[in-house]
């Protein structure tokens, strides 16, 4: 039998104010039988309201008596009634659904006021909520729950400022290294279109002068064969008036008259005779011409490795059928050329620019970027992630992270420097050799101190014999991971490894007035 609660009537007209959103209110909405707000009301005839559903259940479960009573007062119908939806008490019970849910949450399993908050599931609950699937979880009341949480996020807003300024550190670096890409793109195009102007120019140069030569050895050869021709002419011509002079001095009878005739004739005869022909000798001329051609070659061959696929040189290669003394003799002429970075400057040479937001305090840069001078007093460059802080060094603006490349550096003003390749990411702020150039295995250089010069890798050194270089090159592969220093247009030392990351060109200047330039092409 279902609980006996008040009976109650309720009559009402107009709308519920929100005052009357309280459990004592709510009772005189609820359903005597199920204990929850009225679902479809319906009013007996006794006054008292129910759901329409539990009515008819607690009068079927009734089935062996014939009345049907009111499960309140136990007033009995002797009919079955037939009562009909209780609008107003449908809309009382709505509009207490709403003012609920506006004031207060509500369990939507239970229909109970939230009051609780399980910590291990993250869930609202309400009291009834702990004797079902929350038993054994951590539960507090909701004021608890909002502190604790709230301090949480409290406590995670410094590492999520922190972890902002490093997402933003990162795009600014990225956002950078774009840009610096695009510059550097558009950088190498126009470098490459100068170089291939040049390369044209430089093949037809050389292409005239094989001609010109060529041209003059032919004149030479045709103008001393031609004063060969006139007087093997009048060899003919004196031989065949002594072949004439012969005959009839075999045709004299007389002894006496031949006799007396005999010595003058055979010394015309002797001085008839031709000498041999003179060739011309053009094997020294014919010697210089074929380095020049064998020159060109090596210069052609140097080309294939640049774009082995093109029509053109499939063409050359079917032209130059080499002997394997030619292949010999090209291969040693190549192995003198890696010591002579003119190829170089010709085909991967290029212009750097310095970057001011990496230059130490220390250090004052031109105006065309190019220069960079050790000062006593410090610049008013702006506050920067890249600059340097303890060592007096500056980076250039170029990042090469693949391809070849070659450039020089004026050395003539510099007394105490470091000039060199290290890694983009290379520690800035630090002082010792965890950010000075050469000390560190994140970067490579040569250093001038007075008049010797010694190369310096990962704090190890290799002495160089050299003195008083003015210019120093510097070319580099990334691929096949080679850094090698020249010191006018002589070898000076090969640095071999692999390059996992952009390297830029680096400048380190350690006495006052010391200064150092990038060289122009």
């Amino acid at each position: 039998m279902p609980q006996k609660r008040r009976s109650h009537v309720v009559q009402v007209s107009g709308p519920v104010p929100k005052k009357m959103a309280s459990s004592h209110t709510r009772d005189y909405l609820t359903c005597d039988v199920c204990l929850q707000l009225f679902k479809k009301p319906i009013t007996l005839g006794c006054g008292h309201s129910f759901c329409r559903e539990c009515v008819d259940k607690f009068w079927e479960s009734r089935a062996g008596t014939t009345a049907c009573i009111c499960p309140s007062c136990r007033e009995v119908f002797p009919q079955r009634p037939q009562p009909k939806k209780n609008v107003i008490l449908a809309n009382l019970v709505s509009q207490m659904r709403w003012v609920e849910t506006m004031e207060e949450p509500r369990c939507p399993e239970h229909d109970k006021l939230i009051q609780l908050y399980c910590m291990d599931d993250d869930s609202l609950m309400c009291l009834m909520c702990m004797s079902g699937e929350h038993r054994r979880h951590t539960v507090v009341p909701l004021e608890i729950a909002h502190t604790e949480l709230k301090d949480a996020l409290a406590a995670m807003c410094p590492r999520l400022a922190e972890s902002l300024l490093c997402v933003k550190s990162s795009f600014q670096k990225t956002q950078g290294q774009i840009k610096n890409v695009k510059h550097s793109g558009k950088l190498s195009k126009e470098i490459l279109e100068k170089k291939r102007k040049a390369l044209y120019q430089a093949v037809d140069d050389v292409v005239d002068l094989m001609k010109k030569r060529i041209n003059e050895r032919q004149e030479e050869k045709l103008s001393c064969l031609e004063q060969q021709k006139q007087k093997l002419q009048q060899e003919i011509e004196a031989l065949q008036e002594a072949g004439s002079i012969l005959q009839k001095a075999l045709q004299e009878l007389e002894a006496i008259t031949f006799l007396k005739g005999y010595k003058d004739l055979q010394q015309r005869v002797k001085s008839k005779e031709a000498p041999p022909p003179i060739v011309p000798d053009f094997s020294m001329e014919e010697q210089k011409l074929d380095s020049l051609i064998q020159l060109n070659k090596g210069f052609l061959k140097e080309m294939q490795t640049l774009a082995p696929s093109t029509e053109l040189w499939e063409e050359q290669q079917r032209f130059n059928c080499h002997t394997k003394e030619e292949e010999e003799e090209e291969e040693e002429v190549a192995g003198q050329r890696l010591t002579d970075p003119s190829p170089l400057k010709r085909l991967y040479g290029q212009t750097l620019s310095l970057d001011p937001n990496s230059a130490h305090p220390q250090i004052l840069i031109s105006p065309d970027f190019r220069k960079a001078m050790r000062t006593v007093t410090k610049q008013p460059y702006p506050a920067h992630l890249g600059r340097f802080k303890m060592q007096v060094q500056v980076m250039a603006k170029e990042e090469f992270f693949s391809g070849c490349h070659y450039w020089e550096v004026d050395m003539t003003s510099a007394h105490h420097s470091r000039v060199g390749l290290a890694y983009n990411d290379i520690t800035r702020k630090t002082a010792g050799h965890r950010s000075r150039l050469g000390d560190n295995k994140m970067s490579w250089c040569i250093m001038k101190c007075k008049d010797e010069y010694t190369m310096w890798h990962s704090r190890h050194k290799v002495k160089i014999p050299q003195r008083n270089i003015e210019r120093l090159g510097l070319y580099l592969d990334y691929e096949a991971g080679t850094l090698s220093f020249y010191g006018d247009s002589h070898h000076l030392h090969t640095y071999r490894t692999t390059f996992t990351s952009p390297l830029k060109p680096t400048f380190g200047l350690y006495y006052f007035d010391d200064c150092l330039q990038f060289c122009e092409y």
